[in-house]
């Protein structure tokens, strides 16, 4: 009997190429697998630090913030810089990050820095907020490039700041700030129902009943006996009987104005200045109102427009005085007004 030809070999060929076709999806299937597993593992570990990796503390006493660190940025160092009504920045680097490059030094902030402070205006320049605790708002902005062209200090940079960005997460308030603000003296209005603090250097004058002024108060020179042109630097109280909240102004003209939040207080804040007699008067203006009473912390520094004056006497000409030593004294104190009533 012949054998019949074209039969069972061609079945057996269909079963091969279905097995490889199964085998194809198998291994595709579990390469995916694979592939979005290792991708899981490496975003598990950029959020979280592996298991049983030996963390630290690392506290700012000055802004009153601890968080954890891990090992690799155990040489975490800072540096505080005054941003005015703003709050601080905190710049970020590390000890050895600053050695692979100078310009990885921690006032090029190589980590990026963190905002602190009670005015909630940070989302404007696209700063994240990662924590807010009693009217205290506190971003992070990360670096902006790499701070060196070596490969060594740029992958170092690279793993440090996801380091970096893991122990922000665990940041938290740790009470009151040590701060210049200890040891000042308060001031307290209990009729109008508020209060605030200045330097202990600071001096106060009550005005008699019935005038706008309600008190007078000379702050400290930052550059006193440094021979620049300031004569004085002065906090006016200003107080005044509104019956519109909504027209409550300061005293002076402003060339640039502002609203800003200050401990859940909303402040409308106005900048300017003047010349009269000889001198001129740069003023910084921070006006609230409550229960139809416009209240005004008028900051105020005069300085003597000719330079040349004690040379008149045989003297030094003055140096002109530097506004922004001058200005954060203004910010440190309306941070601490408050409302008591």
């Amino acid at each position: 009997m012949q054998k019949q030809k074209g039969i069972f070999p061609p079945q057996r060929d269909h079963a091969r190429g279905v097995t490889t076709l199964i085998g194809i999806i198998i291994i595709v299937a579990v390469a995916l697998i694979l592939f979005g597993g290792v991708f899981a593992y490496q975003y598990f570990l950029e959020s979280n630090p592996p298991t049983g990796q030996t963390t630290n503390d690392f506290e700012i006493k000055e802004l009153g913030l601890k968080f954890k660190i891990t090992a690799d940025i155990k040489d975490l160092k800072y540096l505080i810089k005054d941003s005015g009504a703003y709050g601080k920045d905190v710049l970020f680097s590390t000890k050895s990050l600053a050695l692979e490059d100078k310009n990885c030094d921690v006032s090029e902030s190589p980590l990026g820095f963190v905002n602190v402070g009670s005015v909630r205006h940070a989302e404007e320049a696209g700063l994240k907020m990662i924590l807010s605790s009693n009217s205290l708002y506190i971003y992070y902005a990360s670096p902006q490039d790499v701070c060196s062209t070596k490969k060594s200090a740029y992958n170092l940079q690279s793993k440090q700041i996801q380091s970096f960005k893991n122990a922000l997460k665990t940041i938290t308030t740790t009470g009151a700030p040590t701060t210049q603000t200890a040891g000042w003296k308060t001031y307290t209005n209990n009729e109008y129902g508020f209060e605030f603090k200045y330097p202990a250097s600071g001096n106060m004058k009550i005005v008699p009943p019935g005038d706008v002024v309600k008190a007078t108060i000379i702050l400290p020179i930052a550059e006193e006996g440094m021979h620049t042109n300031i004569d004085a630097k002065n906090l006016y109280i200003n107080i005044k009987q509104n019956n519109n909240d909504s027209v409550c102004v300061g005293q002076n003209y402003y060339s640039q104005t502002s609203n800003i939040l200050i401990n859940g207080i909303q402040f409308s804040k106005g900048g300017g200045g003047e010349g009269a007699a000889g001198h001129s008067y740069v003023y910084t203006d921070y006006t609230t109102s409550k229960n139809n009473a416009c209240i005004t912390m008028s900051f105020i520094i005069s300085s003597y427009n000719d330079l040349q004056i004690p040379a008149y006497n045989g003297g030094e000409p003055f140096t002109q005085y530097d506004f922004s030593k001058e200005e954060p004294l203004f910010s440190q104190i309306i941070s601490t007004f408050k409302f008591t009533k």
